[in-house]
C-alpha cells in the first residue's frame, strides 16, 4: 500500500525555512482545487505560524477566520490580517514590533511602521519598546521609532543598542533628544551605560558617556565613580576600554550575589595594574 507522505512533507517544508520547490510540488501534486483547498485547512496552524509571503502566494492561502492576536506569528500572516483587524492593530503591532526589533528583523520593523502610519485616525495608549538588536540601530530607525503615534521606546533600550552598535552619533543624538522616550530622567540608568561601554572596543563611547555623565574635575575626587560589576561583565569588557576608565580616576566594584547577601569587592588590583603602565 501506498503511503501518502505529503502532511508530513508540507509541515517540514514550513518549518525548514519554506522550501518553495517542494512546496509547489506539493502544490501541483493536487489535480483538485478542492483538495489542495482542503490539505491547507488542515494545516491551518503550520501556515498561520511558519509560512512565508512566497508561501501564501504560492498556495493562494486566504485566511477562514480572524485568528486570534496571539496566534500571529509572521509577517506573510500578518499582511493577510491587517485589513480585518481594525483598532485591534495596535496591542497586535506592540507584540510584533518588540518581536522584530529584538529579533534584528529590519523588513518586518518597516513594514509595521508603514502599516501603522496607514492606520489613520487610530488612537490608543503607548505600548512601549524594550530592546532593539544593535544589528539594525541606525538614525533613521530612531527617528521612525520616534514619530510613531503609537509606540514609546525606551531610552534605555536604545542608549543601550547604539552603545553596542558602536555608533556615537546616534547615541549623542538619543540621549540629546528624548522628551518622547517612556523612561523619567531619573529612572535612567546610566551606570549600565558605562558597563556596556566598557565591553566596546572604541574608546570614543566610554569617553562621551563619562564625560556626560560622570565627569571628574582636576584633582577632585568627589566625582569618581565606583561602577558595579558581575563576573559576566568583567569577562567581556575589553582592556582598552577599561584602561580609559581608570585614567579618568573612576574604579570598579566587585559584585558577588548570594542567596543571603550581595558584597562588593573593589577592584583594585586593576587599578594598580593599568595606572602603572
Amino acid at each position: 500500500m501506498d503511503l501518502d507522505l505529503r502532511d508530513q512533507l508540507f509541515v517540514a517544508a514550513l518549518q525548514c525555512g519554506n522550501n518553495q520547490e517542494i512546496i509547489k510540488w506539493l502544490k501541483d501534486s493536487f489535480t483538485d482545487l478542492e483538495e489542495l483547498d482542503k490539505f491547507c485547512k488542515s494545516h491551518y496552524n503550520y501556515i498561520t505560524k511558519h509560512a512565508s509571503t512566497d508561501t501564501i502566494n504560492l498556495i493562494k492561502f486566504k485566511l477562514t477566520h480572524i485568528i486570534h492576536i496571539k496566534e500571529l506569528c509572521s509577517m506573510a500572516i500578518l499582511k493577510l490580517y491587517l485589513p480585518f483587524c481594525g483598532p485591534r492593530f495596535l496591542p497586535t503591532l506592540q507584540r510584533h514590533m518588540n518581536q522584530a526589533l529584538s529579533d534584528g528583523d529590519l523588513e518586518f520593523v518597516d513594514y509595521l511602521l508603514t502599516a501603522e502610519s496607514d492606520k489613520k485616525g487610530l488612537l490608543a495608549s503607548y505600548y512601549p519598546i524594550t530592546e532593539i538588536d544593535p544589528s539594525i540601530m541606525s538614525m533613521d530607525l530612531v527617528n521612525r521609532l520616534k514619530k510613531s503615534r503609537s509606540l514609546c521606546v525606551s531610552k534605555q533600550a536604545m542608549t543601550q543598542s547604539a552603545i553596542s552598535a558602536k555608533q556615537l552619533d546616534v547615541l549623542q543624538y538619543i540621549i540629546a533628544n528624548t522628551s518622547w522616550s517612556t523612561d523619567h530622567e531619573d529612572s535612567f540608568n546610566t551606570e549600565s551605560l558605562v558597563v556596556r561601554a566598557l565591553c566596546i572596543d572604541d574608546t570614543s563611547i566610554i569617553a562621551f558617556i563619562l564625560d556626560r555623565f560622570y565627569h571628574v574635575n582636576d584633582g577632585g575626587d568627589e566625582h569618581k565613580k565606583a561602577f558595579k560589576v558581575t563576573p559576566y561583565d568583567l569577562c567581556n569588557m575589553e582592556p582598552r576600554t577599561l584602561e580609559y576608565l581608570y585614567l579618568k580616576g573612576h574604579f570598579l566594584e566587585f559584585e558577588i550575589s548570594s542567596q543571603s547577601q550581595t558584597q562588593y569587592t573593589y577592584l583594585g588590583i586593576f587599578h594598580k595594574n593599568y595606572t602603572d603602565r
